[in-house]
């Protein structure tokens, strides 16, 4: 099966995260979302990710500290994968700072 890029001048592309957000909170509350996707040139399957979003924020934001589970496919701030990424040497053109050479040479 083929994935199929997102049309970067679709309406659901054009719009920013406060409509979005906007657009979640409303589906969340219980408008029809076949009423929204109709008056913002949406589908209803975008409405819907975007609502699982919010809901998972929500999940995410009010879930015990603590927990063992983790319900978001996203990297945490301390995985090797996050770190990895993030990191600043990983950045291209930014400059490598190597402690341990830094620390060898004293």
């Amino acid at each position: 099966m083929v994935a199929l890029a997102a049309n970067p001048t679709s309406s659901a592309c054009q719009l920013d995260g406060q409509q979005r957000q906007a657009l979640a909170v409303a589906a969340l509350g219980g408008e029809s979302i076949s009423e929204m996707s109709r008056e913002h040139d949406v589908s209803r399957k975008f409405i819907y990710q975007q609502k699982d979003r919010a809901t998972q924020a929500l999940q995410d934001a009010f879930a015990p500290f603590g927990r063992t589970e983790k319900s978001s496919t996203r990297p945490s701030q301390t995985s090797p994968t996050y770190q990895t990424i993030c990191s600043p040497s990983s950045k291209i053109g930014s400059p490598v700072d190597d402690r341990s050479s830094v620390m060898e040479a004293r």
